[in-house]
C-alpha cells in the first residue's frame, strides 16, 4: 500500500544553516531516497520551494482569485514528501522516521493513499494500461542466487538484487536479460530466485541452476518504474485475469507465481525501461 510522508518544518530549520550543512542534508536525503529505491519501498519525492513563492487560488461562484503565500499561516509549513510503498501504518511511520529532516524536528504526517476505483497506481484510469499478450515462452536454463524472504519482513529482496548484480560483470555465459522468479508464499515466507540464462559449467560461489518448462503466459509490459511492480502485479491478480477468462497456473513449475524480466533495455540506475512481467497460464 502507499502512504505520503509530508515533511513539516519552520522556516529558520533550513534558513540557519551554512551552505556546507545543507549540501550535507540534501546528499543524506538522497542516499535514504536510494536505500528506498533499492528495497522497493520508494516511489516519489521532491522538495518544495519556500512558502513565499506560494500562490492559493480559490473558485468561488465561478470567480477565480489568486493570492500570494501558503494557505494557512502555521510556524510549521510542508518543505516536501516522500511517498513510499508499505506494508502498514506503522511500516510507514518507521519510514518516515528515517527521514533526514526529522532528525532536525521536522514534523513527518504520514497519510495513506486512497485508492480511487477505476484507476491505476499513478492515478491513471486502469483502461489506459498495456493490454497483457498471451504467448508461449520457451523453457528456460537459469542460473542465480535463491533466497526466502519472510511475508512480513521483504526489505532483504533488494540486498538480493545488489548482491546478483555486484557477482554478475563479468562472468563467461551470463548476461542479459535478467529474471526475477517469484514463488508462491509458504510456511509464512517466499522464495525469490534472481538469475540469468547460463550456458556456462562454472557459477560464482553458492549460485544454483534451474530449469523453468516451457510455459504458456499473461505477458504484461512494465511501463512505469521499477517501484511501481507491485502494484501492476496486483492489478493483474486482483483484476485483469479474474476477467480476463484465463487461469493463473500457481501451482507450475513447484509453485512459481510470476516471472519479472528485465531486458537489455532495463536502465539499473533509473529504474525505468524494458521490463516484462510473465503469468503462468492454465492451458
Amino acid at each position: 500500500m502507499r502512504y505520503l510522508c509530508l515533511v513539516y518544518m519552520e522556516n529558520s530549520v533550513l534558513g540557519s544553516r551554512s551552505p556546507e550543512q545543507l549540501a550535507a542534508l540534501n546528499a543524506d536525503s538522497l542516499d535514504y531516497n536510494e536505500v528506498l529505491l533499492r528495497n522497493g519501498r520508494f516511489v516519489a519525492a521532491a522538495a518544495l520551494a519556500p512558502v513565499s513563492s506560494a500562490t492559493s487560488v480559490r473558485l468561488r461562484r465561478g470567480d477565480v482569485s489568486t493570492t500570494n503565500g501558503p494557505f494557512a499561516e502555521t510556524k510549521e509549513q510542508l518543505g516536501g514528501f516522500i511517498l513510499v510503498e508499505a506494508r502498514d501504518q506503522a511500516d510507514a511511520a518507521r519510514i518516515a522516521s528515517g527521514i533526514p529532516l526529522a532528525r532536525l524536528g521536522a514534523t513527518i504526517e504520514v497519510r495513506p493513499i486512497f485508492e480511487i476505483p477505476g484507476a491505476d497506481a499513478a492515478g491513471h484510469p486502469s483502461s489506459g494500461r498495456p493490454e497483457p499478450r498471451i504467448e508461449v515462452r520457451p523453457a528456460l536454463a537459469l542460473a542465480g542466487i535463491s533466497g526466502r524472504h519472510a511475508m512480513g519482513a521483504l526489505d532483504g529482496l533488494g540486498a538480493q538484487w545488489r548482491q546478483f548484480f555486484s557477482e554478475l560483470p563479468g562472468r563467461d555465459g551470463l548476461g542479459p536479460p535478467s529474471y526475477g522468479l517469484a514463488y508462491s508464499p509458504r510456511d509464512g515466507a517466499m522464495e525469490l530466485l534472481t538469475a540469468v540464462t547460463n550456458s556456462s559449467q562454472r557459477l560464482p560461489a553458492g549460485w544454483i541452476r534451474r530449469e523453468v518448462p516451457a510455459q504458456r503466459y499473461a505477458v504484461y509490459p512494465h511501463t512505469g518504474h521499477l517501484s511501481e511492480i507491485p502494484r501492476s502485479i496486483e492489478w493483474m491478480l486482483r483484476h485483469w485475469l479474474p476477467g480476463s477468462g484465463h487461469v493463473h497456473a500457481s501451482g507450475f513449475a513447484g509453485g512459481l507465481g510470476h516471472v519479472e524480466r528485465f531486458g537489455p533495455g532495463f536502465d539499473a540506475r533509473t529504474g525505468t525501461g524494458d521490463m516484462e512481467l510473465w503469468f503462468p497460464l492454465e492451458t
